[in-house]
């Protein structure tokens, strides 16, 4: 179990917002989202949005099993 942490990646773009909403707010959308490696690499991944903070940054689940990133809001384009 605790091998598979070691295997997530970490991305410089990630920035948790100062407010977090304790609720989901809205329907889920299908997006894109660039995802920065450590490198400075660019990786774009499709994914939905969980969480929206105001209107700077929103939570997004990629992947599968799903990994949670909290981006900027210039960092995600919605697919719909």
């Amino acid at each position: 179990m605790f091998d598979r942490l070691l295997d997530v990646a970490e991305y410089m773009n990630v920035e948790k917002p100062a407010n977090i909403p304790a609720r989901p707010g809205g329907e889920p959308r299908r997006v894109i989202a660039r995802l920065v490696r450590m490198d400075g690499t660019e990786e774009f991944a499709p994914g939905r949005s969980v969480r929206y903070s105001g209107h700077t940054h929103v939570l997004v689940a990629v992947g599968s099993p799903a990994e949670y990133h909290w981006l900027r809001r210039a960092d995600v384009v919605d697919v719909d």
